[in-house]
């Protein structure tokens, strides 16, 4: 399946780029000034893109485009280090389309596109094991409703978001929930994390009142890996910005720091240390390309695709950022440069829908299938 982006993509990927360089301020002065908290005018200026409705068709209310456009923008988020409910918006939205009936959801994802509603998606709390998944919040039906109890230690932009897409076990199997924040039985604590430009929540759910939009056959196996598997492509693509911009920096600096009278970049050990990272990240695109193209078109093997999309982005973020640091030397170990942010956010999503070695486990499932 081809990789290469078409004019028409290169030229949209250019413009987001140019956006969100315009718009989005450098995250050191963000977190030190407190202002790391949704920022309205940026979001209503996402919205205003029609970026938020992308990769769901017309009859959704969305914005058409393919998941290819859609990684795009995601890339560009990830080296931007927005810090938006972008994609925790993204994953809920798409959640919904995946495995909802239109006629319950289509007015949440107009709301989503408009940028009127951020909503989240609160994922299975536990996911060492693919093949074993567990989930903390248990659905329970009370006459003509649903109620959730339990408690989701880490969901991305959950004390912020205005609705939550939950996966929740119910006595048939497994249920997409769709609950309003703000009310009574459900408690967002923030949570104080290593990566400061993705906040997460700890949410506690009492009895809270929800809605049923889908149930999803096949447990984990069937409906729900779906979610999980686009879950991944969304946030490999996130890191390959990530990583691409780490590599920039880094290269960048080299060309002008200055030492024994050279730029370090000529010093052999710098010039094959960025080599490595090229190659990397380069594979890195050719893998997570290949999955937006599998997601977008539905044709080949998405979880395969996600996964060795998620194991080549992960480690060549992680390391690019590592090497960034390494590269700017003493000034890159500094809380004033934003190279340490890089790497947290690099950790957090190394860490995110499962760890590495999980991702890797479920990599050897699947070719052995």
């Amino acid at each position: 399946m081809s990789v290469i982006l078409t004019d028409d993509q290169v030229e949209f990927q250019s413009t987001v780029r140019s956006f969100l360089e315009k718009r989005v301020r450098e995250p050191v002065s963000r977190l030190r000034d407190h202002t790391d908290d949704v920022d309205d005018d940026l979001w209503r200026a996402i919205a205003s893109l029609e970026l938020l409705g992308l990769g769901l068709s017309e009859d959704l209310h969305g914005t058409g485009g393919s998941w290819v456009e859609l990684g795009l923008v995601l890339e560009e988020m990830g080296a931007a280090l927005t810090g938006t409910p972008f994609l925790a918006t993204t994953l809920a939205a798409h959640a919904l389309a995946t495995l909802a009936e239109p006629s319950l959801t289509r007015t949440w994802l107009t709301t989503i596109r408009d940028g009127t509603c951020v909503a989240t998606l609160s994922l299975p709390g536990n996911l060492d094991r693919w093949d074993e998944v567990e989930t903390p919040v248990v659905a329970d039906r009370r006459g003509d409703r649903w109620a959730l109890s339990g408690v989701e230690p880490r969901v991305m932009f959950g004390h912020e978001a205005d609705v939550v897409v939950s996966m929740a076990r119910t006595l048939d199997g497994f249920g997409l929930f769709l609950t309003e924040t703000g009310q009574a039985g459900l408690t967002a604590l923030a949570r104080r994390t290593m990566d400061p430009t993705r906040p997460m929540a700890s949410l506690t759910f009492q009895d809270a009142s929800t809605t049923l939009v889908a149930e999803c056959s096949g447990g984990w196996h069937g409906d729900a890996r779906r979610v999980l598997d686009l879950a991944a492509v969304a946030l490999a693509a996130e890191q390959l910005g990530g990583a691409r911009r780490c590599l920039q920096e880094a290269v960048a600096y080299a060309t002008v720091r200055f030492q024994h009278g050279r730029a370090i970049g000529s010093f052999q050990a710098i010039k094959h240390r960025c080599a490595d990272l090229f190659i990397a990240c380069e594979a890195a695109r050719s893998v997570v390309y290949h999955a937006l193209s599998v997601a977008s078109s539905g044709v080949g093997d998405l979880a395969t695709a996600a996964t060795v999309a998620r194991v080549a982005a992960t480690t060549a973020y992680t390391n690019a950022a590592e090497t960034s640091i390494q590269i700017h030397g003493a000034i890159g170990f500094t809380q004033e440069h934003p190279a340490h942010l890089f790497l947290k956010r690099a950790k957090s999503s190394e860490v995110l829908l499962g760890g590495l070695a999980t991702q890797r486990e479920r990599l050897a499932q699947c070719l052995e299938m």
